[in-house]
């Protein structure tokens, strides 16, 4: 069962409004997702509709990347209706996908499923300070594996998360379930869905 999750840390110098593009949304975002948008007054809220917005499109696009490895991403194509303040549907075409949204001052994580499949294992994990990018990307693939592990009854130890599209393996066969992961500044991310 493919999976997406995609986490964005709210306090990252990168992501700041006086550091992102001018035209950043409207490359981004749909009409409907650029009228919530401006109706947002400026500031941390607005700040985190913008991510929120962005992570539930990564983390469906993750999903789909799972099933499609020539799927190129392209925002506007991934349009965002939150459903409550915890989810959101996210259609590509005439699929629909269903989003959670876990959001707190410091970040927002949306893991995405297909409709009527169960919730995935999802975790999080934060850093005082942000590793280099080779620890952060061993650190989540450690974390995934232990998810993997206590899912599956196997020692975490056995299992190797492999990949750019990343799979579970253990002594060198796939293992049956789907992994996602995700980094972003201080934050790690990973999702375990059962297999088909």
């Amino acid at each position: 069962m493919p999976v997406g999750n995609d986490v964005v840390d709210l306090h990252d110098p990168g992501n700041q409004p006086g550091v992102i593009h001018p035209r950043f949304d409207q490359r981004v975002f749909t009409d409907e997702e650029l009228s919530w948008l401006e109706a947002t007054p400026p500031g941390r809220r607005r700040h985190a509709l913008r991510w929120t917005l962005w992570a539930a499109k990564e983390s469906v696009f993750k999903l789909v990347r799972q099933r499609d490895t020539t799927a190129a991403f392209r925002p506007r194509d991934f349009a965002v209706r939150l459903t409550a303040a915890d989810g959101a549907e996210v259609s590509r075409g005439s699929a629909v996908y269903l989003v959670e949204l876990d959001a707190t001052g410091e970040r927002v994580h949306a893991v995405a499923r297909d409709v009527g499949r169960p919730r995935p294992v999802a975790g999080i994990s934060r850093s005082e300070r942000c590793p280099d990018a080779g620890a952060v990307s061993a650190l989540v693939r450690a974390e995934a594996a232990n998810s993997v592990g206590e899912r599956l009854g196997i020692e975490p130890a056995e299992i190797q998360i492999r990949g750019k599209i990343p799979q579970a393996l253990r002594h060198g066969k796939r293992l049956p379930v789907d992994v996602s992961l995700s980094h972003h500044g201080r934050f790690r991310a990973h999702a375990v869905a059962a297999g088909p």
